[in-house]
């Protein structure tokens, strides 16, 4: 195997590929590996061989004078600047570029925004007319708006790089073509910062109304920048913010020579580089599980009896409370429950306890009593094992309630009830037997 660049070539790949075209299998990663020169620009990855291909070349010249100055004839790469004119590319991107930055405010009014409307038109029964409740109905002839724009809203998309990289070769090609391509050595040559210089020289070459000047950076030198001050069609853009819309909106398109350089290193680095060895990262699928983990709901991801992580203040029972622990659970978001005070009460779960908190048996709980109803009681709190075992600690609970340290669902649940809650658990199974006895009597004549 052979290491060459970025790209590992095989030995068969090699054989089949003469020494001289080795270079031209190399992807490129970086503008630092493409060569500076603009002979080597152009001829960069071009096919010797081909007979068809034909090398583009543009006249290079000076803004000392106002006659058009030749300075040399320069080559330019036909990957870029000899491309198929696809006026679907060139189309797309233009409405993509007007789209992005376009965002209505439109906003219609609902019959509740409406002004008035608040008074019945006329009585339900009794005019024959149809019914009605408001004028603002959007039914109504200026009436609300149902289902209408609700704004600002927004056309953002984003275009594919490959489809915008093409744009720009398309556009670039075009205006070749159609010799509306101007290269000039320097625009520090521009003598003057008059207007009227500038205007007397585009009107010389035949330059057109508008006109569009690129340079290699984003700062101006001075004569250029008086001299497009004051006219709205002469305009200045750096390199690296070159669009299709800009080229397609103005007649001529003015490069630098350096500005060209840096163009064409640019296209040919994104249109020969190497794509990433890594796994392309999910991103929906990834906002989607921190969303639903983050936010709850039936997706959200719990354990069960699982508990908050940030530790909270120790809260004791107050008057018409009572500690409990959970002996059996009935289901329909009820238990039932042994309070410490030796009474078996049915317990209902409410509000947030139903989907925050798992409930599980052999768990210590703060119950609310019941002034009507002594037998039944409401949850308060639940108490994870750290809080039971403080509570044991100060005295709240008795010291034969075992706390539950899982989750598990035996029978006795691991509980150990003293001579009170036997006691309870008898009066509990005796109550039936007296319901029967008493029905049974009045059964009898």
């Amino acid at each position: 195997m052979w290491r060459t660049g970025f790209c590992l070539l095989s030995q068969k790949h090699l054989m089949c590929r003469s020494i001289y075209n080795l270079p031209n299998c190399v992807f490129m990663s970086s503008t630092n590996l493409l060569p500076n020169s603009l002979q080597s620009l152009a001829e960069w990855r071009v096919d010797k061989r081909n007979k068809f291909c034909v090398q583009p070349e543009a006249w290079l010249t000076s803004l000392n004078k106002v006659e058009e100055t030749r300075v040399d004839l320069i080559p330019l790469n036909p990957t870029i600047f000899r491309v198929f004119p696809r006026i679907d590319i060139l189309h797309q991107n233009i409405v993509w570029q007007l789209n992005y930055r376009s965002v209505s405010f439109i906003k219609a009014l609902t019959r509740a925004e409406m002004p008035g409307g608040g008074r019945k038109p006329w009585p339900q029964k009794g005019t024959g007319r149809a019914r009605h409740g408001s004028i603002r109905s959007p039914i109504w002839i200026r009436g609300g708006i149902s289902h209408g724009a609700r704004g600002p809203r927004t056309r953002f998309y984003m275009l594919p790089d490959s489809v915008r990289l093409q744009g720009l070769c398309v556009a670039l090609t075009i205006k070749h073509i159609q010799d509306d391509l101007v290269i000039v050595d320097s625009f520090d040559s521009l003598p003057s910062g008059e207007p009227k210089y500038l205007e007397e020289l585009a009107e010389c070459r035949n330059w057109g109304f508008s006109v569009l000047f690129v340079d290699v950076t984003d700062t101006a030198p001075v004569n250029l920048f008086m001299a497009t001050s004051e006219n709205v069609a002469f305009n200045i853009i750096p390199a690296y913010g070159l669009n299709c819309f800009s080229m397609l909106k103005h007649e001529t398109l003015v490069l630098s020579k350096d500005a060209l350089i840096y163009l064409q290193k640019r296209i040919l680095a994104q249109l020969y580089r190497a794509e990433s060895l890594q796994k392309k990262y999910k991103y929906m699928d990834n906002k989607e599980i921190l969303m639903a983990e983050g936010k709850g709901g039936k997706n959200r991801r719990r354990g069960k009896n699982e508990n908050d992580a940030e530790k909270r203040e120790l809260i004791f029972k107050e008057d018409g409370q009572e500690y409990a622990q959970v002996m059996k659970m009935l289901g329909n978001n009820r238990l039932q429950a042994f309070c410490f005070d030796g009474v078996v009460r049915m317990c209902h779960i409410r509000g947030k306890l139903r989907k925050k908190v798992w409930i599980n048996a052999g768990d210590i709980i703060l119950i609310g009593l019941r002034d009507f109803q002594d037998k039944k009681a409401d949850v308060i709190l639940k108490y994870n094992s750290d809080e039971a075992r403080n509570l044991k600690t100060y005295g709240e609970l008795p010291e034969t309630a075992k706390i539950n340290e899982g989750g598990g669902d035996d029978e006795d649940f691991g509980i150990e009830f003293g001579d009170t809650g036997q006691q309870a658990f008898s009066d509990a199974e005796e109550e039936p037997e007296e319901d029967s006895t008493e029905e049974s009597e009045e059964d009898e004549p």
